[in-house]
């Protein structure tokens, strides 16, 4: 688990594939469930407590895992205890990209290159070893919001 802490209101929580395998995102009790554990080694781990109303945006992701988007709402006329949480989740089934400034050479059976405006896009065919998306990432950052429109107006690039 890697997290962002933009702000008091605002986090960013990536999981690898390993950390989710055993998460049913469409099974909402099981999820809150899981989010509280999450909340819990947040707490334990980084010293930030979660409470109140969150705004919870999911990026699933076959290959990469989880990207996790965390707003916290200010609701004026609710009050919530220490360790009260209540949240409304949205999962996004999208592929997540990884931004490239520059070209690198990367094996077409298991990436696929996108050029969109002046960068390069990563896509990820299939599964790749730890080891392959840490050398990555040492090289692209994670977009993951609009990957769709990437993927659908972006120059595919077959052979480089």
């Amino acid at each position: 688990m890697k997290l962002i802490f933009c702000d008091e209101s605002n986090l960013i929580l990536f999981l690898n594939n390993q950390s989710i395998i055993s998460v049913d995102f469409e099974e909402r009790e099981e999820l809150e469930d899981y989010f509280r554990e999450i909340f819990l080694k947040l707490k334990d781990y980084y010293q930030v407590t979660i409470q109140g109303y969150y705004v919870i945006d999911v990026y699933l992701d076959k290959h990469y895992g989880a990207i996790i988007e965390m707003e916290k709402e200010d609701l004026e006329y609710f009050e919530y205890d220490e360790n009260q949480v209540d949240m409304r989740i949205c999962i996004h089934k999208t592929p997540i990209l990884y931004e490239l400034e520059e070209y690198i050479p990367l094996d077409t059976n298991t990436y696929d290159m996108i050029w969109y405006h002046d960068k390069w896009y990563v896509k990820l065919k299939q599964n790749i070893s730890d080891i392959c998306l840490g050398r990555l990432l040492e090289y692209a950052q994670i977009h993951y919001e609009d990957s769709e429109r990437i993927l659908k107006t972006g120059t595919h690039i077959e052979r480089y």
